[in-house]
Formats: C-alpha cells, sequence, structure tokens
C-alpha cells in the first residue's frame, strides 16, 4: 500500500520526486500453508456487476431511447479526440484536426449498421480491459489519466463528457453486439474484438500494423431502431434530441451519413434557451 501511493500519487511529479529505499515488501501471507491458519480470507473481495444485471440497467437508465446510445459514444469519441489534441499539443505539433464520423448504412428490408469512428487517441488493451469493458470505472478518474491530464497545480486541461464508466452499455440500446478497432496513440497497440450484453468470454485481438489512431465501433441495427433514430424529433418532455444535434460546438468536426450520403445539419438549438426549458422542465417533474 505504502509503495502504490508513493509511487502512483508522486511518481509523477516533475520535481522533488521522494525518495523511496523499498519497493517491495514481502508477506507471511505468501506462505499458503499460513493463510489457511486465518479466521478470515485473505483475498481482495468487492462487489462484481453480473452481465445479467448490466442488461436489466440498460433500458431504465436510458429511457429505452436509442437516441441517448448515440449520445454515450459521441461523449466517447469526442473525449478521445480531445484527449489527442492535448497529447499532440504537448508534442509540438498543432496540425492534428480531430475529427468524428457517424453513420448509419442499410444493409437489407430489416438490417443496418450504426458506425462511429473517430480520429482520437484510441485504447490501449490495459485501457479496454481495465476501463471500457469495466461498468463503472471511469478511465478519467484514474490516476493514469490525472498523470497525463492535470498540471501541477490539480487543474484538468481538457473537459471531459464522459464521466460515469457506463458508457459502453448505452451502446446496446441500438443492437445486441458492439465490434471494436481501436489503436492506441501511446502505445501505439491495435486492438478489436466482439462483445454482446451477454458475453462470459471477450476475445482481444492485437497486431502492430500501421492504421490510424483513433476507435471506429460497428453496432448491427435493426430497420426498426434504425426508423426510431432517423424519425425522431425532439421532446421537451424527455429531453431527447435527434441523434444528430447532441453537440452544438465546432470542435470535433462532427459529420453524419446516411447510406453514404452526408446530411446537412443546421442545428438551430439555442443551448440557453435549451437549459432553461431543461430545468423548468425538472422543477415541475420535482414538484
Amino acid at each position: 500500500t505504502s509503495w502504490a501511493v508513493l509511487g502512483e500519487i508522486y511518481g509523477f511529479l516533475p520535481i522533488r520526486k521522494p525518495s523511496i529505499k523499498f519497493r517491495r515488501i514481502s508477506s507471511t501471507l505468501d506462505d499458503k500453508s499460513y493463510r489457511n491458519t486465518l479466521n478470515y480470507i485473505p483475498e481482495k473481495i468487492t462487489f462484481k456487476v453480473d452481465t445479467n444485471l448490466s442488461r436489466l440497467l440498460v433500458d431504465p437508465l436510458y429511457g429505452h431511447k436509442p437516441t441517448f446510445g448515440v449520445r454515450e459514444l459521441l461523449q466517447n469519441a469526442i473525449d478521445a479526440c480531445m484527449e489527442r489534441k492535448e497529447i499532440e499539443f504537448q508534442k509540438g505539433n498543432l496540425q492534428y484536426i480531430p475529427s468524428i464520423t457517424i453513420s448509419i448504412n442499410e444493409i437489407d428490408s430489416l438490417n443496418s449498421t450504426f458506425i462511429i469512428q473517430d480520429n482520437g487517441k484510441g485504447m490501449s488493451s490495459y485501457e479496454i480491459i481495465n476501463y471500457f469493458l469495466n461498468v463503472g470505472t471511469s478511465f478519467r478518474k484514474s490516476m493514469d489519466w490525472k498523470k497525463k491530464f492535470v498540471d501541477d497545480e490539480g487543474k484538468v486541461k481538457i473537459t471531459r463528457n464522459g464521466k460515469f464508466g457506463i458508457g459502453v452499455l448505452a451502446s446496446f440500446l441500438l443492437g445486441d453486439e458492439i465490434q471494436v478497432s481501436t489503436r492506441s496513440i501511446s502505445s501505439m497497440e491495435n486492438c478489436s474484438f466482439n462483445a454482446s450484453i451477454d458475453s462470459e468470454f471477450i476475445n482481444i485481438s492485437t497486431n502492430n500494423s500501421d492504421e490510424q489512431n483513433g476507435t471506429i465501433i460497428t453496432i448491427p441495427i435493426t430497420n426498426k431502431k434504425r426508423d426510431e433514430l432517423l424519425n425522431h424529433t425532439m421532446s421537451w418532455d424527455n429531453r431527447a434530441l435527434k441523434w444528430t444535434n447532441w453537440y452544438i460546438y465546432k470542435e470535433p468536426s462532427i459529420k453524419y451519413f446516411v447510406n453514404g450520403e452526408e446530411l446537412k445539419i443546421e442545428n438551430n438549438i439555442n443551448p440557453k434557451k435549451y437549459f432553461e426549458g431543461f430545468l423548468s422542465g425538472a422543477s415541475r417533474i420535482s414538484r
């Protein structure tokens, strides 16, 4: 515990690092025969989220609306782009332009695919296993993230969107399976995997091919879900925006396509009026 605290909390300080003489401490707990004499179980035991519980949470948590699945995936993509922008800035590269594309492509009369692609920082296998697939654990609350994106005064260098580590669940508002392909700008590692909410085991494939940094998430969807997205209109009562209106800023650049044709987005949302409407609606509900 002492090494974990000193190494993780103080180890990345640029100056005045503490000097640590001992980094490894042996314990009698390493001895199995000794452990068997104890009147408690010397293991790390915590609550674990079962996949069945995750399934029960998805729809009620997001109101059964696929547009919220788009929102959560988009938040993650935006964060990845802004994080890469900061990484590139630290390298002196001012040429990086963050971009995201979201597309819906019809396959046949019953099925379509939803694809979101960004040129952000990507994910390493470590991040996928310990954060992306670990429901309720946010990478942006980890010490790994803080080392890169929090300055010496404790101020965050970038604005974060995703915070709670449950966005992956929202993917299943769109379809039953996600296909992920990602390349990390830090580890230069390519990872890909398929997963459903019921997956007992997930096989992550890796390679070192020279692909573009960033992440592509593909979700097979039914045309019923496709039509829900394309025909959805915003309602002030449920605050569910159209799938193309969740982000109103100019950076990252976001383009939307349906069957290969780019949509011309006319974003007429006034942020001040929208949030005033949101707050007044919340006030009515609370009363």
